[in-house]
């Protein structure tokens, strides 16, 4: 369609065709993709309004399960798996509820070994912050303590070809399908988690 031809209806008759065969999730991330483009229509003058953004979202709500953070027997065993680098990033995620891109892409210059803060500049609102490395929901200095420091700018955690991480979500998502199906071939239950489950599990302690 022209985009001069999307009306709040269009929008309606959308969202209607594609309940059923995806996720709200997946519905509400289009709608949030269609207001992006239409919003530029407004600004150069190629429509009058946004239909996408005067659609009412309430009526396609996210179904969010109940959040259950790994047990420590859990995140112990996948970090026994892991590889160094990913294993210190876990932890730090554990210890700190930092975000993953926040730890992934965390540079040695941002740590202060001497006040123990860390201050992330990377952050998802692009508001710098400085969080401190133990607090009542877990301590990093064993894990940032731990670090080799003969590199003394880059990425704080590399892999084993000495780069800093660029796939983490898939490499961790790797790992955890390889440890199911061990699991799975030895008859003993595992129980997948997300990195974002650690944050969780952060802000419970």
């Amino acid at each position: 369609m022209r985009v001069d031809q999307i009306t709040t209806r269009t929008i309606a008759d959308y969202v209607s065709a594609r309940k059923g065969k995806a996720s709200n999730a997946t519905i509400r991330r289009d709608l949030t993709a269609l207001s992006s483009l239409l919003s530029a229509c407004v600004a150069w003058g190629w429509r009058p309004d946004n239909p996408a953004l005067a659609y009412d979202r309430k009526l396609v709500r996210e179904r969010r399960g109940p959040i259950v953070s790994p047990t420590r027997e859990e995140l112990e065993h996948v970090l026994a798996h892991a590889p160094p680098g990913m294993a210190a990033i876990l932890r730090l995620l554990d210890q700190t509820g930092m975000r993953e891109a926040e730890a992934v892409t965390l540079e040695r210059h941002e740590v202060d070994w001497q006040r123990r803060q860390i201050t992330l500049t990377r952050t998802k609102t692009d508001r710098p912050r400085t969080l401190d490395w133990r607090t009542p929901g877990g301590d990093a200095g064993p894990v940032l303590e731990a670090l080799p420091t003969a590199v003394a700018h880059g990425p704080l955690f590399r892999n084993e070809r000495g780069l800093g991480y660029r796939n983490f979500s898939s490499n961790f998502s790797q790992l955890m399908r390889r440890l199911e199906r061990a699991a799975k071939a030895e008859g003993r239950p595992f129980r997948r988690f997300r990195v974002h489950d650690l944050r969780h599990g952060f802000a419970i302690r």
